[in-house]
């Protein structure tokens, strides 16, 4: 995100079929509203049966991950409020609380770095010193190797609730919020995250896309997800 931009950023064109069967074309010279709109409007436009995409070639990116308690969450996110506010652009770091693979909650770094990789090692050198994390795993790896980490977390057959919303920073009353809401997980499965908007996707105008939200900021997802029938206070978590 920080080097490229976000998706809808990177969308040359679409083809949709709209609720009254027509078939349609989008991008900047043909129905070039419609095109402004299926860029961060949502998903009620109709069925897009093609994307043209803006790929770029990323090669060999240093990412991984990196955990620590909760009990040591207030700390690790007012860690994380600093390391992000310098963040260049080649860097894109996610923070989450999430049930570890000992079934105890912990909170972490999942990142990618897509530029020299011996610059990469010096800009997340400070994710290595605070701690001792409980897990670190961070090394070279293609693009798609950093997906493989989150995989397990996520399955198939699961049930899942999202609500998120964005803030403008990580104030101290924030990660209180952040810190309460995490200690009142409903399911070891659920998990909190935090995605920092900056870099080339906040040099995009407000109005060049549906998505406006182009300063930096920070998306708050609340994911719910549980596997038995109690699903009234899972979604409650989410929403409260």
């Amino acid at each position: 995100m920080g080097k490229y931009g976000l998706t809808c950023d990177n969308v040359r064109s679409f083809e949709v079929v709209t609720a009254d069967g027509q078939f349609v074309r989008a991008n900047s010279n043909e129905n070039p509203d419609f095109y402004w709109g299926l860029r961060g409007g949502g998903g009620n436009f109709g069925v897009v049966t093609a994307f043209d995409y803006q790929l770029h070639p990323l090669g060999t990116i240093l990412g991984g991950m990196v955990a620590h308690p909760l009990s040591r969450a207030r700390a690790f996110l007012q860690f994380y409020r600093d390391f992000r506010s310098e963040m260049p652009d080649e860097l894109t770091a996610a923070c989450a609380v999430l049930t570890g693979r000992d079934g105890n909650p912990v909170t972490g770094i999942l990142f990618c770095y897509c530029g020299d990789l011996s610059e990469g090692e010096r800009v997340i050198a400070p994710l290595r010193k605070f701690g001792p994390p409980l897990l670190e795993q961070i090394h070279p790896m293609p693009y798609a190797g950093l997906f493989a980490l989150l995989d397990p977390s996520s399955p198939a057959g699961r049930s899942y609730y999202v609500k998120g919303r964005a803030i403008k920073a990580l104030s101290d009353g924030a990660i209180d919020a952040l810190v309460e809401s995490a200690e009142r997980l409903t399911s070891p499965f659920s998990q909190i995250v935090l995605m920092p908007v900056h870099g080339a996707a906040t040099r995009v105008g407000a109005d060049e896309t549906a998505f406006a939200f182009r300063d930096e900021h920070v998306q708050i997802l609340n994911l719910a997800s549980w596997e038995d029938d109690v699903e009234e206070n899972r979604v409650q978590w989410s929403r409260q």
